[in-house]
């Protein structure tokens, strides 16, 4: 009974870690991507220069997640969210370390996902 109980939730989580290789998310992705929106940090308070960013491609949570770890691995940058379901990630960022131009190329190169500036 213990390993049928291990093995189920071995298998539970294997199925959302491997969830969403850029189809349509399954249950258990969608059920991540709640617990991804929920973790993000509070852009609004974040100091620095602010941009918002439109991007395509991204289906769930973990989605969110990997474009988030983009913008994050560019010196300067203080704060990130990102939003799967509308599309929309906002970047708050050291203008002195960095710039609109550079996160952009980020994210294009570290990911699948389409990204454009939004125009203030």
């Amino acid at each position: 009974m213990v390993r049928s109980l291990v093995l189920f939730a071995a298998s539970s989580l294997f199925t959302v870690a491997l969830a969403c290789p850029g189809g349509t998310c399954s249950e258990d992705c969608k059920k991540a991507s709640t617990t991804a929106a929920a973790s993000t940090t509070d852009i609004k308070t974040a100091p620095g220069t602010h941009a918002t960013f439109t991007l395509t491609g991204m289906s769930c949570g973990s989605c969110s997640e990997k474009a988030k770890a983009a913008f994050l691995g560019v010196q300067g940058v203080n704060a990130v969210t990102v939003d799967h379901s509308t599309g929309k990630a906002e970047v708050a960022f050291d203008s002195a370390k960095t710039n609109v131009d550079a996160l952009v190329k980020a994210v294009a190169t570290n990911t699948k996902y389409g990204i454009s500036a939004d125009k203030k």
